[in-house]
């Protein structure tokens, strides 16, 4: 199974993220933020 670390949550991170599960649905994907808000605009989420 392959790891894959995504540094940065923001639109651009969660996109990457998304890509690789789409590209390997049985990675196991971290996703690291600095703060404690992940996505963009109004559709933020905690």
């Amino acid at each position: 199974m392959k790891k894959i670390v995504v540094s940065g949550g923001v639109a651009a991170g969660l996109k990457a993220a998304a890509k690789a599960r789409r590209c390997d649905p049985q990675a196991q994907i971290t996703e690291s933020e600095k703060s404690c808000y992940r996505g963009s605009g109004h559709n933020t989420l905690r």
